[in-house]
């Protein structure tokens, strides 16, 4: 692997024994303290699998992305439950209309380019 960090969580999230050893035991850890961590409950088994599985593949963008760019951090945040379509949706709604002052949405004069 390239580059090293000290960051427990992240080590946690690049590193790999190379066989792939017990990285689902501790994916299934890490997915247990992000749920504590940010207060995740899911309304059924079904749904928490699901969201599991999401977390898995999250988990498995960012070591792929710390491997190729180490000197970027990546690893859990509060959105590691999400597609990358929810999250899209969810924060980057291009749909929401921005409401601006008056004074900000009338025209400029236009100016005379005669000197």
């Amino acid at each position: 692997m390239h580059g090293s960090t000290d960051d427990p969580l992240i080590q946690q999230v690049v590193s790999s024994d190379g066989r792939g050893g017990d990285l689902l035991t501790r994916a299934e850890h890490q997915f247990t303290g992000f749920k504590k961590e940010h207060g995740k409950k899911y309304p059924t088994e079904e749904e928490e699998d699901y969201r599991f599985d999401v977390f898995m593949s999250n988990l498995h963008k960012a070591r792929r992305n710390q491997i190729v760019d180490p000197t970027a951090t990546y690893g859990v945040t509060k959105f590691s439950d999400l597609t990358p379509s929810e999250f899209h949706s969810q924060y980057l709604n291009s749909n929401q209309h921005i409401h601006l002052p008056n004074s900000l949405t009338k025209l400029a004069p236009i100016l005379s380019t005669d000197d």
